[in-house]
C-alpha cells in the first residue's frame, strides 16, 4: 500500500498533518482529509497489516504513527531501494520516476502550497495523487534491478532507518549536531549540551522549531562567553531582543548550572578529523565498487559514533547487522590498520590487504 502525506512543518516542532494519500496497484487512489475524519485509528490499524510503501518516508511514518497509531512492521522505501541498487541516495521521487518510468515532471509544483485550504484546488489534488499512484510501479522496477542479497540489504537498511525515525532524539546528545561544537573546549561543550537540551524542551512545549526558540549561532555564543548577567548576555548585537526579554535570566542561569559530565569525543583534533575524512572516503569507494550509496553506509550519526570509538581506542562496534554482513569485515580490517586504501581510476578507492 503506497502512502504519502502533506503537512506543514515550518516553525513547528510537530508538523501539522493535512492530507494522507493511499494507493494500491490497480485500485483508485484515496485522498484522506484528517481534518474531516478526525479519527484516523482505523486507517492506522489497516495499514499496520500491510506492506507500507513510501519514498523518503521519515515524516510520513512519524505522522501516521502519531495521528493514526500506525505500527510500521513492514516498510519498503523506494529511496532506500534506489540507494542499494546503484542509483544514489537520497534521490528525489520525480527524478526516479523520470529515469525508470519515463514519467514527465508535473506541470505544477504545488508541494509547498497551502495544504490548510479547503477545498483543495485541482492542481493540489493531482499533485498529491501523483506522489503515490506510481510508487508501486517504481518499486517493481527497483526490485527487478535488485539481486536477492541487495534486497535483503535494503530491507535491513530500511529497518534501521525506521527505528531511528521513530525513536525520539536524546536531548543531551543534540549538541553534537552543531558543526561549531567541534571548535569549543570541553567546558564550553558542556554548556552547549545543557543549552541545546533546554532548547529542545522549549520547542516541544511551545510547538516551535528549535531554530525559532534560539538559533545555533546564539547557543554557541552563549556557551562560549558564559555571560553572568542579562546585560552581558545582550552585549552581542546579534542576540534577539525577544529571546533576551523572554529567556535572558534563564539562559544566564543555564550556562552556570551546566553539569560537569563526561562527553563522547568529537572529531576535533587533526588525527580525528583525518580518520573521519578517511571513513567518508572508504564509504564513497565502497559505493563506486558496489553501488550501495555512501549515504546509507556512512550517514552522519554513524560517522560520529565510529569516530568517537576510534578516538577512545575502542573496537568498531557501532555497525548494524545489515552493514556488518555486507562490509563489516572490510571496515573492521581497515579501521584496525590491517588494510590500507588505494586509489584507482576505474574503481575509486579500494582496500589493499
Amino acid at each position: 500500500m503506497a502512502v504519502d502525506t502533506e503537512f506543514h512543518a515550518e516553525r513547528r516542532h510537530e508538523p501539522d498533518l493535512y492530507l494522507v494519500q493511499v494507493h494500491q496497484a490497480g485500485e483508485p487512489t484515496a485522498l484522506i482529509d484528517p481534518r474531516a475524519l478526525q479519527d484516523l485509528a482505523p486507517l492506522g490499524q489497516a495499514l499496520s497489516d500491510c506492506q507500507v510503501l513510501v519514498h523518503g518516508g521519515e515524516r510520513d511514518l512519524q505522522l501516521l504513527v502519531r495521528h493514526a497509531g500506525l505500527d510500521p512492521r513492514h516498510v519498503t522505501d523506494t529511496q532506500v531501494l534506489a540507494g542499494c541498487t546503484g542509483l544514489g541516495f537520497p534521490r528525489r521521487l520525480e527524478d526516479l520516476r523520470a529515469e525508470l518510468l519515463d514519467a514527465p515532471a508535473p506541470e505544477h509544483r504545488t508541494g509547498l502550497s497551502d495544504w490548510r485550504r479547503r477545498p483543495l484546488g485541482p492542481d493540489q489534488l493531482a499533485y498529491a495523487a501523483a506522489d503515490v499512484r506510481q510508487l508501486p510501479e517504481l518499486a517493481d522496477r527497483l526490485l527487478a534491478r535488485a539481486a536477492p542479497a541487495r534486497l535483503a540489504l535494503a530491507q535491513g537498511a530500511t529497518r534501521e532507518l525506521v527505528d531511528r525515525w521513530l525513536t525520539p532524539p536524546v536531548p543531551s546528545d543534540l549538541w553534537r549536531r552543531l558543526p561549531a561544537a567541534r571548535v569549543l573546549d570541553h567546558r564550553e561543550r558542556q554548556r552547549l549540551r545543557h543549552l541545546t537540551a533546554w532548547r529542545h524542551g522549549q520547542a516541544q512545549a511551545r510547538n516551535l522549531s528549535p531554530w525559532n526558540v534560539a538559533s545555533d549561532r546564539v547557543l554557541v555564543d552563549v556557551a562560549r562567553r558564559a555571560p553572568r548577567t542579562v546585560a552581558s548576555l545582550g552585549a552581542n548585537r546579534l542576540m534577539p531582543k525577544g529571546l533576551l526579554k523572554r529567556s535572558g535570566e534563564e539562559l544566564v542561569r543555564l550556562v552556570h548550572e551546566a553539569p560537569d559530565v563526561p562527553l563522547r569525543p568529537l572529531a576535533s583534533t587533526p588525527p580525528a578529523r583525518a580518520f573521519q575524512a578517511a571513513l567518508q572516503a572508504w564509504a564513497h569507494g565502497l559505493e563506486a565498487r558496489s553501488g550501495v550509496a555512501s549515504g546509507l553506509v556512512m550517514p552522519p550519526w554513524r560517522l560520529d559514533l565510529l569516530v568517537a570509538d576510534w578516538v577512545q581506542g575502542q573496537p568498531c562496534e557501532n555497525v548494524p547487522a545489515w552493514l556488518e554482513e555486507f562490509s563489516g569485515e572490510e571496515l573492521r580490517m581497515w579501521t584496525a590498520g590491517q588494510a590500507t586504501l588505494r586509489v584507482t581510476r576505474s574503481a575509486g578507492l579500494a582496500p589493499d590487504y
